[in-house]
C-alpha cells in the first residue's frame, strides 16, 4: 500500500511533498509477496525557492525494498531500451514513517 507523503534527499537535505502518485502497473496493484508496484510521482519542494519535480519513478517492492529515480532527475527516467521497453536508473531508499529517504549511493 502506498502511504508516503514526503521524499527527503539525504545528500542535499531537500525535502519534498509528494503532490501526485500514479500507479503505472498495467495489471493494477500487485499484492503478491514477491511483487512490486511502480508509481510515477510529482514532487513539490518544501523550500519556496526549490524546483517542482514531475514524473520520477518510485518502486515499492512488497518485501519492503524501495527505490527511487537517481538524483530525483527526470533524465534518469524512462530510458529507452528497444522493443518498446524502458528502464530507470534508481537508487535505494528507506522508509522513515511517512517519509521516503533517498540515499544516492
Amino acid at each position: 500500500m502506498f502511504n508516503f507523503n514526503h521524499v527527503l534527499n539525504a545528500s542535499t537535505a531537500q525535502r519534498y511533498y509528494i503532490d501526485k502518485a500514479t500507479l503505472t502497473n498495467d495489471e493494477g496493484y500487485d499484492e503478491t509477496t514477491d511483487g512490486a508496484n511502480v508509481f510515477e510521482i510529482d514532487l513539490q519542494p518544501e523550500d519556496p525557492n526549490g524546483n517542482v519535480i514531475c514524473g520520477i519513478d518510485l518502486v515499492i517492492c512488497n518485501d519492503g525494498a524501495i527505490s527511487i529515480t537517481k538524483n530525483l532527475d527526470v533524465a534518469n527516467c524512462h530510458i529507452p531500451q528497444g522493443n518498446n521497453t524502458f528502464r530507470s536508473e534508481t537508487v535505494r531508499a528507506i522508509p522513515e514513517g511517512k517519509t521516503i529517504v533517498m540515499i544516492n549511493k
